[in-house]
């Protein structure tokens, strides 16, 4: 059984765009700056969390 603590965080990651900046983060580092521009989403939201 799932912990519910854990929901969220499963919940967050069900998210394509957040999995995506996920797995771009497990390639390397990379700014706010570069995941905007590989991703479709605003440096402001990925900077804030989406």
């Amino acid at each position: 059984m799932i912990s519910e603590a854990l929901l969220p965080m499963f919940v967050a990651l069900a998210d394509e765009t957040r999995w995506s900046i996920l797995t771009a983060l497990g390639e390397g580092d990379a700014s706010a700056s570069a995941l905007a521009g590989r991703l479709p989403v605003s440096r402001q939201a990925i900077a804030e969390g989406l």
